[in-house]
């Protein structure tokens, strides 16, 4: 099937790939061969890797998000608040947080403490599916793009978007 999402190990010298055939896929990069696979149970769209190299965030056609053990690529957590197709997921920098971007226009913002993932805020305001998500280098701020070509930025504490003009100009300098 075709290959929908990528991410890279941050530590070994592999990477996972998911695909419309629902499987995710782990690659010797060294080698360049298949080193393991695990079948899911639909298709997947996007993959992320926690950096730790702990868990593997898999955004579903469904909208769920199922977290696997990198290493024995098991099932150990589910998140089931998107209402259309997860388009991207991404952890944050110091893997205290997961975000998820879906075709119903939101951010979902999740806590990440070992396996437990929980939900903290949803980030609402794009005016079409998000396309891609990005935190900042502290974890604190979130920047997100839609099918509209917006780009707004977020408040991963509180979930609201950075709008005030002074509020958004500090945002320039960080680093992404």
């Amino acid at each position: 099937g075709e290959v929908w999402g990528v991410a890279a190990h941050p530590e070994k010298p592999e990477m996972v790939s998911v695909c419309s055939d629902k499987t995710l896929r782990v690659w010797s990069t060294a080698a360049k061969q298949q080193v393991r696979w695990c079948s899911l149970y639909e298709e997947a769209r996007c993959v992320a890797i926690h950096p730790s190299g702990s868990h593997c965030a898999v955004g579903l056609q469904s909208g769920s998000v199922t977290i696997l053990s990198y290493d024995r690529l098991i099932k150990v957590a589910f998140c089931n608040d998107c209402v259309d197709s997860v388009s991207d997921v991404k952890f944050s920098p110091d893997g205290t947080m997961l975000a998820v971007g879906a075709h119903d226009n939101c951010v979902y913002v999740y806590s990440v403490s070992g396996e437990q993932y929980n939900r903290m805020g949803v980030c609402r305001g794009h005016s079409s599916y998000i396309t891609h998500i990005d935190w900042s280098a502290d974890s604190k701020s979130l920047r997100s793009t839609c099918g509209a070509y917006e780009l707004l930025y977020w408040d991963t504490s509180s979930g609201e978007p950075v709008t005030q003009h002074k509020s958004a100009s500090l945002l320039r300098h960080v680093v992404w």
